[in-house]
């Protein structure tokens, strides 16, 4: 589960996982005026310098989701995005490449989405994702495959706006 929240320091990101890969405990807050981030990983607690730019892992989804829209807005072709994240002691510099538009069918109906992947400078991890437009981009499938083997996410329920997501 990712967690975003407003501290006095600045913004605070908290990443808990547990049941699917090793768990995980991080939290890392942001000192926008010091320009750095503290990063507490697995109770091992450090800091390192915070470019202007910079995102935590959760809110260069919600950015992405913005730039998305703003460039179908413009009409622009499969654009592809590049954030900078604070993650693993250091940052990292993420890239997605939207691969066009599919009609993807779920078990809460059929959608129109935008499917995008992550860029990568190997090819040892695939990571896919469907986006719906519809429901400002909400995910609608994930997959991730590496050397073979990996895991998909289907959307099987959700509410958006106080109503439930239903596909044609």
């Amino acid at each position: 589960m990712q967690i975003a929240t407003i501290t006095k320091l600045g913004k605070e990101y908290q990443y808990h996982r547990g049941g699917i890969g090793k768990n995980r405990d991080a939290v890392l807050t942001f000192d926008w005026q010091e320009g750095e981030v503290l990063n507490n990983v697995q109770s091992k607690p450090w800091k390192m310098d915070l470019p202007a730019e910079a995102l935590d892992k959760l809110l260069y989804q919600l950015q992405m989701k913005r730039d998305l829209a703003d460039a179908l807005a413009r009409g622009e072709q499969n654009p592809t995005f590049n954030y900078q994240i604070a993650d693993g002691g250091r940052i990292k510099d993420y890239e997605f490449a939207v691969l066009g538009e599919e009609v993807l069918d779920t078990p809460v109906g059929k959608f129109n989405t935008i499917k995008a992947e992550r860029v990568r400078d190997h090819d040892r991890r695939s990571t896919i994702f469907w986006l719906a437009p519809e429901y400002n981009f909400l995910l609608v499938r994930f997959q991730q495959l590496e050397k073979g083997k990996g895991f998909e996410l289907f959307l099987t329920e959700a509410v958006y706006d106080g109503e439930p997501v239903r596909g044609d």
